[in-house]
């Protein structure tokens, strides 16, 4: 399953009213220390599968050989057309060369990496996740693209979950 945080509504809110990353970063750190929710977060989650990332990812496996072709690229390069740039994380592309390296050298050898390796730790960042009131683990945050590559390949690899918070009505 997949939902945004209990409180992402309002953050997402006051970092955009704000638009000062430190703050927002330091805002993020302080919510994840909470550990307890309530609210009908947990009811608004959709399967992964029905998710942006996953439909993505699945679409660029499916056309691995030509890259080009898939929904991704296309929604990247029409974006370039009529913004001018494709932002991706914090990274811009500005011209289809740059698009290329990027699904090449990037996206496309993150699936061989997966394959081969499985999760690879960068500076202890693990995904988050959250326990429902009915103990569905319901991904949510950073990881999602990798997340939806080790569905997509199937692997037996692990993956890795920061548990960042439970629905207070959680029985035990």
């Amino acid at each position: 399953l997949y939902a945004p945080p209990p409180y992402w509504w309002w953050y997402a809110r006051v970092c955009k009213v704000v638009q000062n990353k430190s703050f927002c970063n330091h805002l993020l750190r302080l919510l994840n220390k909470r550990y307890k929710y309530s609210g009908d977060w947990d009811k608004k989650a959709v399967q992964f599968s029905e998710t942006h990332w996953y439909r993505i990812i699945s679409n660029l496996h499916a056309n691995r050989i030509k890259y080009k072709d898939s929904i991704w690229y296309n929604s990247a390069a029409l974006q370039i057309d009529k913004k001018g740039f494709y932002e991706y994380k914090q990274r811009k592309f500005y011209q289809s060369v740059e698009l290329d390296v990027f699904f090449e050298d990037y996206l496309l050898s993150m699936f061989d990496s997966i394959r081969l390796h499985g999760w690879v730790d960068h500076a202890h960042e693990y995904p988050w996740a959250y326990i429902a009131r009915d103990g569905n683990l319901i991904k949510t945050g950073n990881g999602c693209h990798r997340l939806a590559i080790f569905k997509v390949l199937n692997t037996n690899h692990l993956f890795p979950l920061k548990i960042a918070g439970v629905h207070k009505k959680l029985s035990n």
